[in-house]
Parts: C-alpha cells; sequence; structure tokens
C-alpha cells in the first residue's frame, strides 16, 4: 500500500515478531536492489507534537550542511566513502540487516532558521576593498536529536527520499518547506491514523493483528 504524502513507496501494516505492537513499516530499495525497512509505531493516541516529514535527501542534506554551528561536519560535508569509514557505520549495517522482521527506527531531527550577516564591499582601485556595510539572509537548518547513522546509511546506500520525525508543527512545516517532497509532505500522527484506518479495510489498527487473523 502506499500512503497519499508518500506515493511511489511501499507500506505495510505490519505486527513485529515478539511484541503486540502494530507497526507501520516503510520498504526502501537501495541503489544495489537490496530491500531495507524502518519502522513507525501505531499508538491509538498519539503524540500530539510529534509529526512525520518526507524529505528528498539531497536537500535534506542542504539543510544540515546549513547549520550555523556544525553537527559532525565530517559526516554533513562528506560523501558516500566518507560515511561508509564513519566508525560507527557498522552499527546501521547490522540494525538494516535484519530486514523487514525487525526494522530500524525513524530519525529525529530539530530544525531552525538564523539570519547569515553578508559583508557589502565598495570596490577601489588602488587599495583594499572598503567595508560599507551587511545584508541580511535567513538561512535554514536541520540537526540531528538522534539517527545521524542510520541517516548516512540511507544516504550511502542511495535512498533518495525517507521519512523523520519532528517535533511540533512549526518544525514541520519549515523541513517540509526547504526539504520536504512537497511543502505538504508531512502528517500529523492522528492524520496519519484516520489514513491507515481506511487502508486496513475493517481490521482494528490498534489491536494485535495476529489476534485478528485467528478471529
Amino acid at each position: 500500500m502506499e500512503l497519499l504524502k508518500f506515493p511511489n513507496h511501499t507500506t505495510y501494516i505490519e505486527q513485529l515478531e515478539c511484541t503486540l505492537q502494530n507497526y507501520l513499516i516503510f520498504e526502501f530499495q537501495t541503489k544495489d536492489n537490496r530491500m531495507i525497512y524502518m519502522r513507525h509505531p501505531i499508538f491509538q493516541s498519539p503524540s500530539d507534537e510529534i509529526k512525520l516529514v518526507f524529505v528528498q535527501a539531497e536537500n535534506f542534506l542542504t539543510m544540515w550542511r546549513n547549520m550555523q554551528y556544525p553537527q559532525e561536519p565530517h559526516l554533513s560535508w562528506g560523501n558516500e566513502d566518507e560515511w561508509r569509514h564513519d566508525y560507527k557505520f557498522h552499527y546501521a549495517e547490522k540494525g538494516f540487516s535484519f530486514g523487514r522482521i525487525n526494522p530500524v527506527p525513524l530519525a529525529e531531527i530539530s530544525c531552525k532558521e538564523y539570519i547569515k550577516r553578508i559583508p557589502i564591499y565598495e570596490k577601489r582601485l588602488l587599495w583594499f576593498d572598503k567595508l560599507i556595510g551587511y545584508s541580511e539572509e535567513y538561512i535554514s537548518e536541520c540537526s540531528f536529536i538522534n539517527g545521524v547513522t542510520r541517516t548516512i546509511y540511507l544516504l550511502a546506500n542511495g535512498i533518495k527520499q525517507f521519512p523523520v520525525y519532528v517535533y511540533g508543527k512549526t518544525n514541520a512545516i519549515l523541513l517540509a518547506k526547504h526539504a520536504g517532497i512537497t511543502p505538504s509532505s508531512f502528517y500529523d500522527l492522528t492524520e496519519l491514523n484516520l489514513e491507515l484506518e481506511n487502508l486496513l479495510k475493517g481490521k482494528n489498527l490498534y489491536e494485535p493483528l495476529s489476534w485478528q487473523e485467528q478471529n
């Protein structure tokens, strides 16, 4: 099945092994044609603060590189080779290796805007240029609350679009505006649940699927 705000990507609603929890499972195809999976837990009374945003990888990377005070710049400004040689990359490889039976959690992201002052110089023929003032530019940045390593794993494996969590509608709007698939590519979790209830076709979204299959 597909979500309205995450088209052309396969998703599943499944109960993970050894749990009574239903999850929304996201499936991605890597550039070497492997399938990898990420998960979002489904709760009947979800948090009002958490939003799910679907981002474009390149635009997301640009926002990460925009940080006023860089977070792990060797990774944000890195390339595939540098990502794969990060000392924690093997943890992500192991985490994603379990596949659909144990998908990886989504990363959590924070966003903000800041004003960048850009110096303006007056050209002089025989001497140094003279500083005559500053222009101001609003810059949008994002940073990780957690999930750096799993995200560089996605980037290294050619995943072009993926979901992340943010806290608060302001963050969701800002991230979707500058890095989203579209400016409206985000869900309030209650809105997401309503869509999933319709997709589940009569089954109870919040009751363990294994119980319903026995009935």
